[in-house]
């Protein structure tokens, strides 16, 4: 190691030796609460990215969940109807749903003639 003796300096060179290592660790201290103040800041902006991205995740979870739970709801309605349909208490409602879906079938529209002829559809 190297000793820097000071014996043989004067009170006023020794004073600005020490009013400069002063400055210098000063501005190490600024320096490094700024590298502080930097590294929070990015922690920061990470949580908040983080923070977001867990918001959009959330939000598309729940989007496909109500799209199944309407999808459920519309299957469950449709069963129902097909239900009634086939126990012979249907509505003018269910027979028209049935009409108009993809899985019309024709024997269906044949056997409930006699609902339709029973309970006649006013129209005004």
């Amino acid at each position: 190691m190297e000793c820097q003796c000071y014996t043989n300096l004067s009170v006023a060179q020794l004073n600005n030796i020490t009013k400069q290592r002063v400055e210098e660790n000063k501005y190490e201290l600024e320096k490094l609460k700024r590298q502080r103040l930097e590294r929070e800041r990015q922690k920061e902006e990470m949580d908040q990215e983080k923070d977001l991205l867990q918001r959009l995740k959330e939000a598309d979870y729940y989007r496909e969940w109500e799209k199944e739970e309407d999808s459920f709801h519309f299957n469950q309605l449709k069963l129902r109807s097909n239900i009634c349909i086939f126990d012979g208490c249907a509505t003018p409602t269910d027979l028209l749903a049935r009409y108009i879906s993809e899985e019309h079938d024709k024997d269906l529209s044949v056997r409930h003639l006699k609902y339709m002829n029973q309970r006649p559809i006013f129209m005004v």
